[in-house]
C-alpha cells in the first residue's frame, strides 16, 4: 500500500511513518501515566526499558513486513509526539481512502499516534495477546455490522472473551449494531450476561442531514459507568429463542427484523 506523505499533513498535526528516531520520544510518553497506560503493561523494574525496546521493536518489524501501518503524529508547530491510538481494518482500501486527506482529515488532525494493523480485527487481536502485546484499550468500539454480509466471528463468546482481554478492568467494549434487516440485540445479550457485564443500548435519530439513526451497545465491567449512563438508553434484553452465539453456532435468521 503507497501513501503519499505529502497528504498526511494537516493545520495543527502531521504524521510520519514510525522511524528508530522515534524510540526515545515514545520511551518518555509510555512512562507517563497522565497521557498512556502503557507503562502498566510492561515490568516496573529494571527490565523496563528492555521490555520496551522489545515492542517498540516488534512494531517497526511489523511496518516493514506491511502487516500494519504505524504513525507517529506530531504538532506542526515544535514536532512533538503526542498520544496514542489504534485501527484494527480489514480493507486496504478503507486505509488508502481513510489515510487521503482529499476526502478525510480525522488521522491527520487527531493529536495522538496511529497505529493501523490490517487484517481481522479479531485474529489481530489474537495475536497480539499471544505475543503478550495487548493494549488495555480504555474503550474498545466494534464497527463492523451495519452490511448485509455480517462478520459473526466478531459477535461471539470467544470473540468478547478476546476484547475483554484487550481492555481495561473498568473499560468499556461499544458495539455498532446499526443494521435495516439484523437485530443484534439478542445476539449481544446472552454475551454480556456469560460475562457478568453491565449493558445499556444508545439510540440516536440522528440529524437527518449529514447522520442517519444509529444504535450502540456499551458493555462493561463497571456497573458504576453503565448506570450513569442509562437515563439515555435502554435495557439490553435477552431473548429466549436466541441461543449465544459462539465459533460452532449462529443463526442469522433468527434476528432477522420483521418488515410488517
Amino acid at each position: 500500500m503507497e501513501i503519499d506523505i505529502a497528504k498526511l499533513r494537516g493545520s495543527h498535526v502531521y504524521l510520519e511513518f514510525l522511524s528508530p528516531s522515534h524510540r526515545e520520544a515514545i520511551r518518555t510518553l509510555a512512562k507517563n501515566e497522565v497521557i498512556w497506560e502503557f507503562n502498566k503493561t510492561l515490568p516496573g523494574d529494571d527490565s523496563y526499558d528492555a521490555a520496551y525496546d522489545s515492542y517498540f521493536d516488534a512494531a517497526l518489524d511489523k511496518n516493514g513486513l506491511g502487516g500494519q501501518q504505524t504513525f507517529v503524529i506530531k504538532q506542526t508547530d515544535d514536532n512533538s509526539i503526542i498520544g496514542m491510538t489504534r485501527f484494527y481494518e480489514i480493507s486496504p482500501a478503507i486505509i488508502r481512502i481513510a489515510s487521503d486527506q482529499r476526502y478525510f482529515t480525522y488521522l491527520h488532525d487527531t493529536p495522538a499516534i496511529i497505529s493501523i494493523a490490517e487484517g481481522d480485527a479479531r485474529l489481530s487481536m489474537e495475536r497480539e495477546l499471544a505475543s503478550g502485546q495487548g493494549q488495555r484499550f480504555d474503550l474498545l468500539a466494534i464497527d463492523a455490522f451495519s452490511g448485509d454480509a455480517p462478520p459473526v466471528h466478531l459477535l461471539t463468546e470467544e470473540a468478547f472473551q478476546i476484547y475483554l482481554n484487550q481492555i481495561r478492568p473498568d473499560g468499556i467494549i461499544a458495539v455498532h449494531i446499526t443494521n435495516s434487516y439484523l437485530d443484534f440485540r439478542p445476539v449481544v445479550a446472552p454475551a454480556a450476561a456469560h460475562f457478568n457485564l453491565a449493558s445499556v443500548v444508545i439510540h440516536s435519530d440522528g440529524d437527518k442531514k449529514a447522520t442517519g439513526y444509529n444504535d450502540w451497545v456499551l458493555l462493561s465491567h463497571d456497573k458504576a459507568l453503565i448506570d450513569s449512563l442509562s437515563a439515555a438508553g435502554t435495557r439490553l434484553e435477552t431473548r429466549p429463542d436466541v441461543a449465544a452465539w459462539t465459533d460452532n453456532h449462529s443463526n442469522l435468521f433468527q434476528i432477522l427484523r420483521s418488515r410488517h
